[in-house]
């Protein structure tokens, strides 16, 4: 199991105009509010693969970077999902004169979740079967330890993008669209310790679900793997 992050962000520009008689170059007007912050948290949906034998799931694992499993043993399950954060901003850009913009945040809405979980089950596990049901509530397992990683750092992180919110400064621009990468990748740096925080929380707990006495444990579960 691996979780990777990906950056999606999309931006909606108001031009604000000069103040009546305005001349000249000016500096940023001080902020009316507070910029609004929205935290959603994606919980995913499941979508069950039980298709695939076991050389296929050691391929997938492959393809995805993750570590070759120990000699002699043998794939049954497999849980892939990518971790994902986005953000949707509305930049507010107010012409200063002389081809220059105040850009200031007026909202961002934050998404962090896992979108979808793949979970595979070796094809040579007829569904019944008990190596099926160890498998699937094994893999299962996994996907409930990513979620409740979300609910667990939820609040921190609800936290941080209101601090990095109410931090970030206007920025004077050439462009009115450059105010937004701009401002996102700022963002986006003020938040990245948290989401390292919560990836390694995530590894951490699917580790200790793939430990060899956590293998051992489900393999006496059953007679016929």
């Amino acid at each position: 199991m691996r979780a990777t992050t990906a950056l999606a962000a999309t931006l909606a520009l108001v031009a604000a105009s000069p103040a009546a008689g305005a001349t000249g170059p000016r500096a940023c007007p001080a902020l009316a509010r507070a910029p609004a912050a929205v935290l959603k948290i994606d919980y995913g949906t499941i979508v069950y693969h039980t298709d695939r034998d076991a050389a296929e799931l050691e391929q997938l694992r492959h393809t995805r970077g993750m570590a070759a499993r120990p000699p002699g043993q043998v794939a049954a399950g497999l849980t892939l999902t990518e971790m994902e954060f986005r953000m949707h901003t509305r930049v507010a850009a107010t012409p200063l004169g002389r081809g220059r913009y105040c850009a200031s945040l007026g909202s961002v809405e934050a998404t962090v979740g896992h979108p979808t979980f793949r979970v595979y089950i070796a094809s040579r596990y007829p569904p019944g079967s008990c190596p099926y049901g160890v498998v699937m509530r094994h893999e299962n397992s996994h996907v409930a330890a990513f979620r409740a990683a979300l609910v667990r750092l939820a609040p921190k992180f609800r936290e941080r993008l209101s601090e990095a919110v109410r931090r970030l400064e206007p920025v004077v621009v050439a462009e009115p669209d450059q105010a937004a990468a701009l401002l996102q990748e700022r963002l986006r740096r003020d938040l990245a310790p948290v989401l390292a925080e919560l990836s390694r929380a995530e590894d951490a707990e699917n580790a200790r679900l793939d430990s060899p006495e956590s293998y051992r444990r489900e393999q006496e579960k059953c007679a016929d793997w």
